[in-house]
């Protein structure tokens, strides 16, 4: 709730304190079988990353209009990569590989949807870092096993990503996003507590 607090005031510095208090916490270890934790850790990836993104704009727009010169701007884009390596090691893809194996019907609805936020903003970090495949593993890990409400999203980012790709090779065949099929055989969070329900 502190945390929270500080972010919502909306002043660099506050969002910094916000961080500063969840990573505080991170320092003793998430326990991805705890719902409070699976929450805090999806918020505090969710904050780094748009901390960064935020940024990393900035400093685009800084150069853009030659407010900065290209040797600042070098190093400082060194610093970010460097920040979202740390982004991706310790946050991104440890709650990626601890939630893989979890069905989202099982975990807490404020847990869920914080963790699905943390991985939507992830995968800009894995752009920046230019980590394509693991960015597109986590839109289809959202398209094959949430809740269908948060696919169109991610079938945006999963559509940006494949643009780049071709962007850098012209010879690249585009995949469709694969969101998951109302025939298929699969039952969606609401399906399993209804059939919980009902037996």
């Amino acid at each position: 709730m502190w945390a929270n607090y500080y972010w919502a005031n909306g002043t660099k510095e506050q969002k910094e304190k916000a961080i500063k208090i969840l990573l505080d916490y991170a320092a003793n270890g998430f326990n991805y079988l705890d719902d409070s934790d699976l929450e805090l850790s999806g918020i505090l990836l969710t904050y780094r990353s748009i901390q960064i993104i935020n940024d990393w704009q900035d400093l685009k727009e800084k150069r853009n209009y030659n407010e900065i010169s290209q040797t600042d701007f070098t190093k400082k884009r060194s610093q970010q990569r460097q920040y979202c390596k740390d982004i991706h090691d310790k946050q991104g893809i440890v709650l990626y590989n601890n939630i893989v194996s979890k069905k989202f019907s099982e975990i807490s609805s404020g847990a869920r949807q914080n963790v699905i936020a943390g991985l939507y903003q992830f995968t800009e970090i894995c752009i920046r870092l230019e980590k394509y495949d693991l960015a597109n593993k986590i839109c289809e890990f959202i398209f094959y096993c949430a809740p269908s409400h948060f696919h169109n999203q991610f079938k945006i980012k999963y559509d940006k990503i494949e643009w780049i790709l071709f962007q850098k090779n012209p010879n690249y065949v585009k995949k469709k996003a694969k969101p998951k099929s109302k025939n298929e055989n699969t039952v969606s969070d609401f399906g399993e507590l209804l059939k919980e329900a009902l037996k």
